[in-house]
């Protein structure tokens, strides 16, 4: 790239933080393990794939309590294990399941099941009630129970296979388009489960590395490729008596745009520019409209993305690039060296130059500055083939 263009970039990078719109955060983004970075939704393209879809029982740990707050029928609170069940296709998201969401306004239904060997009741939306039990095969069940999803609020289910206890929780993000109407939430593998989980303090748990493998540590599951340990999470629910249901769904799916591979939502800190900070998105749909576009369907592009888009995700881990220059107060004296020298002058700096002397934290004995190693996403148009956005 021509060094006034790098230069010209890392000033603008410079007015963006100068204007408080620039944050870091741990926030789930798209990442492509291939590139061992995180992507734009620009970057994302939607493809066909077949993925497991599995309906799984999460134990309901106080029966007594869950009874209390619905209408039961006057004839007890029927027979077997008492279960909530969700419906996900990434069985490789479960190690990372922190709590699971109800819609606040669903009707959910408490069913007394009856198969040759086995009795249980099984807690779905009452909406998806005949969809599941004829998805599962039950002929013989009746509603023992119902009640409201802000009734179960707060109660406490048995994760499938770790020692963990995991609240229902509410998210208008749960409906009724598929599934059972109870939500497997980790907050480290999708956005809506990270916003949601935020009013609950629920963490963000990340087993994931950037090379699409479980760290070092994960029970069970380390050191598998997330895609090749969605048959062993399988496993192990059938051998704890946690699954209900296994089966294949052709569905679209968010890839890499280079690589054509499928990515994962992985949460990993990463610089964003704030789009709701100090007016952003509503000054930038303005200038929008002042810009010539060509070609013309650029500006509706760029319009849509920057309506509905959450916080813009900025950084990518590349060595190539250009940084983000959050090394020194003022971007411009970096600037000027990238001028002169190109890019390469950002990664030669050392916090005992001219410039890291002058700034305020390396007076400070109790903070150290180095360089980001991360590089700003430089915006593109470009045409795209993607299909519309579905929860994977």
């Amino acid at each position: 790239m021509n060094f006034q263009q790098e230069a010209d970039i890392i000033r603008s990078l410079g007015k963006i933080a100068a204007n408080g719109h620039l944050h870091k955060g741990f926030k789930p983004v798209h990442w492509c393990s291939d590139c061992g970075s995180a992507l734009a939704e620009a970057e994302v393209e939607y493809r066909d794939k077949d993925s497991f879809a599995i309906d799984v029982r999460f134990e309901v740990l106080d029966e007594e309590a869950l009874f209390a707050r619905c209408h039961a029928i006057p004839n007890g609170h029927g027979e077997g294990p008492l279960s909530v069940v969700i419906w996900t296709t990434t069985p490789w998201t479960l190690p990372a399941n922190q709590a699971v969401a109800f819609n606040p306004e669903l009707e959910y239904a408490v069913v007394q099941t009856e198969a040759p060997h086995q009795k249980e009741r099984l807690i779905v939306a009452e909406g998806l009630l005949k969809e599941t039990m004829d998805r599962w095969g039950i002929e013989h069940h009746r509603v023992i129970a119902y009640g409201r999803g802000d009734a179960f609020e707060r109660l406490k289910l048995q994760h499938p296979f770790y020692d963990r206890q995991v609240p229902i929780i509410l998210g208008e993000h749960v409906t009724l388009d598929a599934g059972t109407g109870a939500v497997h939430t980790a907050p480290g593998h999708g956005l809506d489960d990270y916003i949601v989980g935020q009013r609950y303090d629920i963490p963000v748990d990340n087993p994931v590395g950037g090379n699409g493998c479980f760290v070092e540590g994960t029970p069970m599951f380390e050191g598998q490729h997330v895609f090749s340990a969605n048959e062993k999470v399988i496993d192990v629910l059938k051998s704890r008596g946690k699954l209900v249901q296994e089966a294949r769904l052709n569905h679209s799916y968010p890839c890499c745009w280079r690589h054509k591979t499928p990515i994962i939502f992985r949460a990993t800190p990463q610089w964003f520019i704030g789009m709701e900070t100090n007016g952003l998105r509503q000054s930038a749909l303005r200038e929008i409209n002042q810009v010539k576009w060509m070609p013309d369907w650029g500006k509706a592009r760029i319009q849509g993305m920057v309506e509905n888009r959450p916080d813009w995700c900025i950084s990518r881990q590349r060595t190539w690039g250009v940084p983000i220059t959050l090394f020194i107060h003022k971007a411009s004296e970096v600037a000027k060296k990238v001028e002169e020298k190109g890019i390469e002058a950002w990664f030669e700096l050392e916090a005992s130059g001219s410039i890291c002397h002058h700034h305020p934290a390396s007076r400070s004995k109790h903070r150290r500055v180095g360089c980001s190693r991360d590089a700003i996403q430089v915006r593109r148009i470009r045409a795209s083939r993607r299909r519309p956005r579905q929860r994977v």
